[in-house]
């Protein structure tokens, strides 16, 4: 098992000197014609992608993954449920840095602080105050006062497992108290909440998490399990209904179906 990065790690870089010209043909694309779908880009391979599951042969799929890690090309937006890619720097907003910053860029926050770029803040929850220190961008404090004020309007969201406000797991769990890990890989019969889990957002909590499946034969978006947070509002239920509901409009779906578990505290909303 050791030997797996190294090996795998050895396999992306062997495919990727092979697919030079693929790698320049997505490029070049997007260059003249971007923002592209994922199925609009033509794949020019010289050798297939080779792995024992689903990537396999998705050479465009991969190589596209690999310009997205390199910061080369970023999401533009979506269509229906493919991806639309670009080139980062016609993706990015024009303030964003355009080459990665030195080392010492990177770790001068005492620095920033004292000329004031910077302003050190708490951050508090549930009565008490959470261990730092917090730092917020000078330029970001009129935000938070507005915030504070009032000037902000809550809604209610189903998230990706990589959503930003999740992907880093033990700082979702520490700010929210959220523990989420995805079960995609996890053998059925030992799967806690689901296959494909998307946390619930009620305003600034994490309430629960559902586990969804487009039935393409049906029309209908399949809810298999709708779990709620210990502490979950039941005031929370008619938006998560209709959170579920903007799902299905999105994959097409003409509504959804709940299945098997569903919470209490919401079953009446949802039902």
């Amino acid at each position: 098992m050791r030997r797996y990065p190294s090996e795998r790690h050895r396999q992306l870089r062997d495919w990727l000197a092979a697919n030079q010209t693929l790698r320049r043909s997505i490029l070049r694309q997007l260059r003249a014609n971007g923002p592209l779908p994922t199925s609009a880009i033509e794949d020019r391979a010289v050798t297939d992608w080779r792995s024992s599951g689903w990537t396999a042969g998705r050479n465009v799929d991969r190589m596209l993954d690999l310009l997205w890690t390199q910061g080369r090309i970023l999401v533009a937006g979506r269509q229906g449920r493919q991806r639309v890619w670009d080139l980062a720097e016609r993706v990015l907003p024009a303030w964003a840095p355009a080459s990665r910053p030195p080392e010492r860029e990177v770790v001068r926050l005492a620095a920033l602080e004292r000329a004031g770029r910077v302003e050190r803040v708490r951050v508090a929850a549930d009565g008490g105050e959470l261990p730092g220190p917090w730092y917020v961008h000078a330029d970001d404090l009129p935000l938070l006062e507005r915030l504070e004020a009032g000037d902000w309007q809550p809604r209610t969201a189903l998230l990706s497992p990589f959503d930003n406000l999740l992907i880093n797991r033990e700082r979702t769990q520490r700010l929210f108290g959220f523990h989420y890990r995805t079960e995609i890989y996890v053998p059925k019969a030992a799967r806690r909440y689901g296959y494909y889990v998307l946390p619930i957002l009620h305003g600034d909590r994490l309430v629960g998490r559902v586990d969804p499946a487009m039935d393409r034969r049906s029309g209908r978006l399949v809810v298999h399990a709708l779990h709620a947070e210990p502490d979950a509002p039941a005031a929370a239920g008619p938006a998560v209904a209709a959170a579920l509901q903007d799902l299905a409009a999105f994959l097409g779906a003409d509504g959804f179906d709940l299945r098997r578990q569903t919470a209490r505290v919401w079953r009446s909303a949802v039902s």
